[in-house]
């Protein structure tokens, strides 16, 4: 209603401002464009991690994007294909404890040669699956979980690896700044198994600055049973040799078959009971 009261001049005015506004935005692109190429050149060392991205076949052109700038930057990169939900069989006594209190560790569903049976759509099947319980979880972020289990899986078994470290990122990622990834890893506190990279949640982002500028605290210490606790599987770093215990314990091949044991959510400040007889 208001632009209805002002004057042809004044019109003209905020007008010629605007475009005045986008002049200076564009000249501050281009410099920080110009900047950043002389700047944020990165120095790839033999022995850096390898990058490990998961990417859907359907997302073509996030393809291409992570191709050229990993190739760009000079990281050795190897590109996982995200698993669908379609591709997992959940066998029948899993799927009656998925969504309970209760962990059923092992299924009594033995998964047949894939040559001998004419499940083509499926390439894995889940062993074990403890859930939040009350539908909380679904079947994409089924597909998301086994997917990254999958990545951490091929760069612990690396055969081209020079770095005891690896790092796991989605192919929504871009890297803004060199970093060096075996200092900060050597800088870890010792025994971890993954450092957590990016965060999605604006008010534990500003806490963890906080505890960083007034404790000087370089890295915080996350537990899956502490409320508010804050995770993102968009980018983080491994301790390949740490994380091959686990990853072994969840993940193998079976018949022809990849057979995932996920415990796919932990209500706080309980974990999924195990029951006895299974």
């Amino acid at each position: 209603m208001r632009a209805h009261c002002q004057s042809p001049r004044v019109r003209i005015v905020l007008t010629r401002m605007r475009t005045w506004t986008w002049f200076l935005y564009l000249c501050g692109f281009l410099a920080v464009c110009v900047v950043f190429s002389k700047k944020c050149r990165w120095e790839i060392q033999e022995d850096a991690p390898e990058v490990y991205w998961i990417n859907m076949d359907k997302s073509r052109q996030r393809r291409a994007s992570m191709d050229t700038l990993l190739n760009e930057i000079g990281f050795r990169h190897f590109r996982v294909r995200g698993l669908t939900p379609r591709e997992i069989y959940i066998p029948d006594d899993i799927e009656q404890t998925w969504r309970t209190a209760w962990c059923k560790m092992n299924t009594t569903w033995e998964p047949p040669l894939h040559s001998s049976l004419n499940m083509t759509e499926y390439t894995s099947y889940t062993s074990a699956l403890c859930g939040r319980g009350k539908k909380k979880n679904t079947p994409k972020e089924l597909g998301c979980t086994t997917s990254h289990l999958m990545a951490m899986y091929m760069a612990i078994y690396s055969k081209t690896a020079k770095s005891r470290y690896a790092i796991i990122v989605e192919d929504d990622v871009y890297f803004p700044f060199d970093v060096n990834f075996n200092a900060l890893a050597a800088a870890a506190p010792k025994g971890f198994g993954i450092i957590q990279l990016f965060n999605s949640n604006a008010m534990s982002m500003e806490r963890t600055w906080n505890q960083f500028t007034t404790r000087n605290e370089l890295f915080v210490e996350r537990h899956p049973k502490r409320l508010f606790d804050f995770w993102s599987t968009c980018a983080y770093l491994i301790d390949r040799e740490a994380m091959r215990p686990v990853i072994d314990a969840v993940l193998r091949k079976h018949n022809g078959w990849w057979q995932f044991k996920v415990v796919a959510g932990i209500t706080s400040p309980c974990v999924p009971r195990v029951s006895n007889t299974t």
